[in-house]
């Protein structure tokens, strides 16, 4: 499934509504290129997907207690994401116009905080791919 948010700035979010899902700003569709939002909803299909998506939907649900689940997001996920995509440079773009965002950190692409490893350490590590 697939939503659309539409306020807010660029990001996209993994989520779940009775299996994977993907919610993406419309501030994110109107500034990525295709190949970019191709890599960016890769990204969250992989992480809804993925083994550490429960405690990512767990330290949500607990909001400031939530911190013992420590980081929820980080290259890994990208190197999965880009695993799929086969395009490095494309999540890379999505990563950097992506605005980094606090409020259910755990959900998004790109986040800032305790959940997500740095945005510049996560782009090291695709540039090296």
């Amino acid at each position: 499934r697939a939503f659309v948010i539409e306020g807010g700035p660029p990001n996209a979010a993994a989520c779940w509504a009775g299996g994977p899902a993907v919610a993406v700003s419309r501030a994110l569709l109107e500034t990525l290129t295709r190949t970019e939002l191709e890599a960016a909803v890769a990204h969250c299909l992989v992480r809804a997907a993925g083994p550490g998506f429960a405690a990512a939907r767990l330290a949500t649900a607990l909001g400031p207690l939530g911190r013992v689940a420590g980081v929820v997001v980080d290259h890994r996920d990208d190197v999965r994401a880009c695993a799929v995509t086969r395009y490095p440079p494309g999540l890379a773009g999505a990563l950097g116009a992506a605005a980094p965002r606090r409020e259910l950190a755990p959900l998004w692409f790109a986040g800032d905080g305790p959940f997500h490893e740095p945005q510049a350490a996560r782009l090291a590590v695709i540039a090296d791919l």
